[in-house]
This record gives structure tokens, C-alpha cells and sequence, in this order.
């Protein structure tokens, strides 16, 4: 087992055994309705999955991959999700009954261009 895998396979072992709950919508499988202007309104969201998310700030995890400094989200929520999840840009994340869109994915790959997890911005979504 090479060092990534290895630290991948203990970043995987943490978000499951430190995670918070939620469930991942995706905005591919929701019913939408455009306007003129192209906005889009979401009347109904399917084919939520249960996945485990760990606060951005945890320091365990932060440490393990190598992530340095200190989250300041500005009003925003930023997670870390596992890598072995499928998820897109404008996703439904429910987090103890709250709803967020995610507004940015960013792969955490420092060693040997090996996927580690997803850091996620999530933003407050009142239309979600």
C-alpha cells in the first residue's frame, strides 16, 4: 500500500467515525422549471443519499492530509466530505434539517496526485 492510499484509507475511516449526518440531493435528479431569464425553480428534490461530513476546522483530519491554517467560512459552511462520493456543483446538502446548495468542490490531493476528500462550500439556500 503506497502512503497516499494509506492516508486516503485513514481520511475515510475519520469522516465516517467523526461525521456529522446528512443527505445529499442531487441537482441532476430534482424537478425543475426555468423562466425567461433562465432562473431555475426547484418544485421537488429525489434520490437522496446518506453520506457522513466533518467540519472543515477539524484539526485531526486537517493535520492528516496536510491542510494547513485556519477555515474562516464568512457566513458560508465549508465540510469535508470522502472522496469515494459523487457530487456536483449546485447540490441539495441537508444538514440537521438545514439546507445548503453547494457552491464550490475542491479536491484535497497533496500526495502523489491522489484523491484524499472534497473540501465543499456550502451556502444557505432559501429556494432549497
Amino acid at each position: 500500500m503506497s502512503l497516499a492510499t494509506g492516508i486516503r484509507a485513514s481520511v475515510r475511516n475519520l469522516i465516517t467515525d467523526l461525521g456529522s449526518a446528512a443527505t445529499l440531493y442531487p441537482f441532476s435528479s430534482a424537478t425543475k422549471s426555468y423562466n425567461d431569464e433562465g432562473d431555475v425553480t426547484i418544485s421537488a428534490w429525489s434520490g437522496g443519499s446518506s453520506i457522513k461530513i466533518v467540519s472543515a476546522n477539524n484539526y485531526k483530519l486537517r493535520r492528516i492530509m496536510g491542510v494547513q491554517g485556519e477555515e474562516n467560512n464568512q457566513g458560508d459552511r465549508i465540510v469535508f466530505i470522502r472522496d469515494d462520493i459523487t457530487l456536483a456543483a449546485k447540490d441539495k446538502l441537508t444538514i440537521d434539517s438545514e439546507n445548503y446548495e453547494i457552491d464550490e468542490i475542491k479536491k484535497i490531493d497533496p500526495i502523489q496526485n491522489t484523491l484524499l476528500a472534497y473540501r465543499v462550500i456550502l451556502s444557505k439556500n432559501v429556494n432549497y
